[in-house]
């Protein structure tokens, strides 16, 4: 569930992407994998990039995936996930132990994770552009 834009290198020359930090890999459901992957790479400020998601569906369906995304429930992994990360960092703010710079990033990330947690709204507009396509 770390493929984000924050762990895909490309290459300049190239353009062959490295993907790094994969500690939390491993099988989930493909409904839930792409839907997942919609959310972290189609909902910037707020907005779901509709002819992004609908891009992103066609050439997985064009690469033989078949997933579908019927509803809300498919966000269901990234949502635990990411609210996983979310309670390491507000325990990592409050842990009076850890040193002062650690406790204010861990508070910074958490401010800005809990800004950009998607809405129900948000969520069900990339569930209805995922099945027009």
């Amino acid at each position: 569930m770390s493929l984000g834009p924050a762990n895909v290198l490309v290459d300049q020359t190239s353009g062959a992407f490295t993907l790094i930090d994969w500690d939390e890999i491993g099988p989930i459901s493909p409904s839930r994998e792409l839907a997942s992957q919609l959310w972290t790479w189609h909902l910037h400020n707020g907005q779901p990039d509709i002819a992004g998601i609908r891009e992103t569906v066609t050439a997985y369906r064009e690469a033989g995936g078949t997933a579908d995304i019927s509803d809300l429930g498919a966000f269901s992994f990234g949502l635990a996930c990411d609210l996983n990360y979310l309670a390491d960092e507000i325990s990592a703010a409050m842990d009076t132990e850890m040193p002062p710079s650690m406790r204010e990033y861990a508070e910074r990330q958490a401010e800005r994770f809990l800004a950009d947690l998607p809405s129900p709204g948000q969520l069900a507009a990339i569930v209805q552009a995922a099945r027009t396509v």
